[in-house]
């Protein structure tokens, strides 16, 4: 094993370590960028932004004040590396010295104000409407090189599979939400109109159907008035 295939294991052992007792996604997240911060060489802030839809960003986890700072300074001014990268079809970015205003003659002062010399990104693929990135940040110029690159990426898959189970996760706690509401609105209409479970079922629909409204959102009112009844005593 060669002296920079030890380094690149060395450093992911330290990763590794670091994520090994997080729990939710938003530990997983800050344990990445934790990560980041002590197995890649020349980062001293790391963190991970998501855009959505809309075309609103927002930062999920940072290593420090610096990132939150910066970040909301690029997303208020929609200038800086981390919205091209998000706007566009860039896979990474890579600026090497910020201190150059051509590219972006708002944000770039700024960011050579707070101390922020490079910045580093790789675009997070996530399902459906989203996606992010992991930025990485230097206080000096001219500092990521190829092994820098290498255990980046891999940051960057782990925050990815993160992300993606974290959506798949809750859109099964949503389904599971409102099949168990639409159950509970089915026993009222049977209850209340000594209807059989199916007529009942075809009844909601029918109600959802000519007045435009989700079948979730017509059973999640049902419910609701029946438990406002029952508090009321009505």
């Amino acid at each position: 094993m060669t002296q920079r295939n030890l380094s690149v294991a060395e450093a992911m052992e330290v990763a590794a370590r670091t994520l090994e007792a997080e729990g939710s996604v938003p530990e997983t997240l800050h344990g990445i960028v934790q990560a980041a911060t002590q197995a890649i060489p020349g980062v001293t802030d790391a963190g991970i932004s998501q855009i959505h839809r809309q075309g609103r960003i927002e930062t999920l986890a940072g290593s420090g004040d610096l990132v939150h700072d910066i970040d909301t300074m690029q997303y208020e001014l929609r200038e800086g590396p981390c919205v091209d990268l998000l706007d566009h079809e860039d896979e990474v970015m890579q600026v090497d010295d910020l201190h150059d205003k051509s590219r972006w003659p708002n944000f770039a002062p700024r960011a050579e104000k707070l101390g922020v010399s490079s910045w580093m990104a790789y675009r997070l693929y996530t399902a459906g409407d989203s996606m992010g990135a992991l930025n990485l940040y230097s206080t000096e110029a001219d500092v990521f090189d190829e092994h820098a690159q290498e255990i980046a990426a891999l940051l960057a898959a782990h925050a990815a599979i993160a992300l993606s189970a974290a959506r798949h996760t809750e859109q099964m706690e949503q389904a599971l939400a409102s099949r168990k509401t639409i159950g509970q609105a089915i026993g009222i209409v049977m209850e209340r109109y000594n209807m059989t479970e199916m007529r009942a079922f075809q009844f909601l629909i029918r109600v959802s159907r000519e007045g435009n409204v989700k079948l979730r959102q017509v059973a999640s009112d049902l419910v609701v008035q029946r438990e406002r009844d029952a508090t009321s005593g009505g």
